[in-house]
């Protein structure tokens, strides 16, 4: 399936879980032509506002850059790999010039309860970090970023936007402050103290994952949440946890679907380990 027709699949399939009948709205929100700064013009939609802010371009050519997702109070948007309901923010880059490659990153979520479906996301506004490489680092660079989200309230909508942005005007202190700023909101590495320490499915159930976490301290592991981005071709239940001692923690994963054949536990599974101070990513493969 292609990027598009798994997107337009998507906004198809978009709705709140458990009602018999969905509302949708598309909002279609164009700024059209580079903006006079290293950030985009905002985009308004009934949910909130969006726009993109960059740095100034690396010896390199590597440009990193934000979408800066306002939400009006009460409404949500989702995280990478939400669940069963949502849809994932997309940042696609075809229409820039001189521009290679985007990859998006994403802060640690919130598990989301809406009464309908428990999924992962953000109930207030947030920064989504993103780089950037420039084909030829010495030229002009336009960017032009088509973005879909999902934002919710009482109804869900996709919110669909072009956001541009010539990169070859310099980034302010504060663009560039609001860069780094996203960046240091993304899940650190795990160390000795807050990690992963084994990922398995349970023996004689191939439908259940297990994952063993370990935590600074005993109030760390009872409050810690776990979430997890799966490839394409998988996709898990709510992490549960099943038990606590002392600093670690043992959560359950239903494994709803799983690819079959060659090579499909090798797959990478994205963990973020979370508390109510620190988050942590790290990817493994299940054993």
């Amino acid at each position: 399936m292609t990027q598009n027709a798994a997107s337009r699949r998507k906004i198809q399939q978009f709705a709140l879980v458990g009602r018999s009948v969905a509302t949708f709205a598309l909002v279609a929100a164009l700024a059209h032509g580079p903006a006079f700064a290293a950030s985009s013009d905002w985009v308004d939609h009934e949910g909130g506002r969006l726009r993109i802010v960059t740095s100034t371009p690396d010896a390199d050519g590597v440009v990193r850059g934000m979408l800066d997702i306002e939400l009006t109070p009460g409404w949500k948007t989702y995280w990478v790999d939400p669940g069963d309901s949502g849809l994932p923010p997309q940042m696609t880059i075809s229409g820039s010039t001189n521009l290679s490659a985007v990859e998006l990153f994403f802060p640690a979520p919130e598990r989301v309860d809406d009464g309908y479906a428990i999924w992962a996301g953000y109930t207030s506004s947030v920064r989504l970090p993103f780089r950037l490489q420039q084909e030829t680092a010495d030229d002009t660079a336009n960017l032009a970023a088509d973005i879909l989200i999902g934002v919710c309230k009482s109804v869900c909508i996709p919110v669909d936007a072009q956001l541009d942005v010539a990169l070859s005007q310099d980034a302010s202190p504060i663009e560039i402050a609001l860069v780094d700023e996203a960046f240091s909101s993304l899940p650190g590495d795990q160390t000795s103290e807050m990690r992963i320490d084994a990922v398995a499915l349970e023996p004689g159930d191939p439908n259940r994952l297990l994952v063993d976490v370990h935590l600074p301290s005993a109030e760390a592991a009872a409050a810690a949440e776990l979430f997890i981005a799966t490839p394409p071709g998988w996709r898990l239940g709510t992490p549960r946890k099943m038990a606590t001692q002392g600093q670690t923690s043992r959560f359950a994963v239903k494994v709803k679907r799983q690819p079959i054949g060659d090579g499909a536990d090798a797959a990478p599974l994205t963990f973020v380990l979370k508390t109510h101070t620190h988050s942590i990513q790290q990817v493994l493969h299940a054993e």
